[in-house]
């Protein structure tokens, strides 16, 4: 049951437990962003650490996504779970961070297995040929590949859904807390 009243500590705690398992609702987010033909794109992506009101998540250096980010930072987060039947819409300043110290960080805080990923010959979106499909590439090529995004919150919608009377909340940077708007 939803409460009738939330808080930003609400809000986080339920971001925050979307980190710790994947069969959490919180755990898959929507990332929203502009292509390099000015058309929304929305990918879905791992939420891997929230902080000081940043949102983390990790991916590949070579990545569509990465060269759009980098063109236009602005991106939209958002999180749906159907069991409290609440939606998290964020929108925030994306930063990418590559081959520095919180990159080497969270790199070598990873699995082994969660690494593997980044050892793929071939580009993300690259035609698929089976000599690039393999993961041959040495530790080093690896982290190069490897890039951790940080979004900076600039706004939040928190909408909590119930027949005939949703619930929808606002929160601006520099605000203190959430605002009660109508749904």
């Amino acid at each position: 049951m939803q409460p009738e009243n939330i808080d930003l500590v609400w809000v986080w705690s339920k971001l925050q437990a979307g980190i710790k398992t994947n069969k959490n609702d919180y755990h898959l987010m929507q990332l929203g962003y502009v292509n390099e033909s000015n058309f929304p794109k929305i990918d879905t992506v791992v939420f891997r650490q929230l902080a000081n009101r940043h949102i983390y998540f990790n991916t590949d250096f070579r990545s569509h996504k990465v060269q759009c980010l980098q063109q236009d930072p602005n991106v939209s987060l958002h999180w749906y779970s159907k069991e409290e039947k609440t939606q998290i819409s964020i929108q925030a300043v994306a930063k990418i961070h590559h081959l520095d110290d919180v990159c080497r960080e969270k790199w070598e805080s990873m699995p082994l297995l969660s690494q593997e990923c980044y050892h793929q010959v071939g580009n993300p979106g690259e035609s698929y040929a089976a000599d690039l499909a393999t993961f041959d590439l040495s530790e080093k090529d690896a982290f190069e590949n490897f890039t951790m995004i940080a979004c900076e919150i600039k706004k939040m919608d928190v909408l909590l859904l119930r027949l005939g009377d949703n619930i929808r909340y606002i929160w601006s940077e520099g605000d203190d807390a959430l605002k009660r708007v109508m749904a």
